[in-house]
């Protein structure tokens, strides 16, 4: 099992003022990898996944330039290691995130 903490946010926040930043890269460099490929491929192969929906269309743009598209695959990446926690807990299934599994 892994944690969702491979591809957390980083945050340089006081008092009132809050500053998101960038993702960090704390954690399992292994597991930010793994995840990352994971993005490419659901992008490529589950087209129907809530996520890719979201994404798809901005990541495949040509227009859109390289490091941009890292970003929004990370964005991608994040939400899918939290969404394949939810399904190795039990709290959702496949079919409700649009993700078709093989047998």
């Amino acid at each position: 099992m892994f944690s969702t903490e491979q591809l957390c946010p980083g945050e340089h926040s006081s008092g009132q003022r809050q500053q998101r930043r960038s993702v960090t890269k704390t954690g399992n460099p292994r597991l930010r990898w793994a995840l990352c490929e994971a993005a490419w491929r659901l992008v490529r192969f589950q087209p129907d996944y809530r996520l890719c929906k979201k994404w798809r269309e901005p990541i495949l743009n040509p227009k859109t330039s390289p490091g941009r598209r890292k970003q929004l695959i990370v964005a991608l990446a994040r939400g899918f290691g939290v969404d394949w926690w939810r399904l190795c807990t039990g709290q959702t299934t496949a079919g409700k995130l649009g993700l078709v599994l093989a047998d």
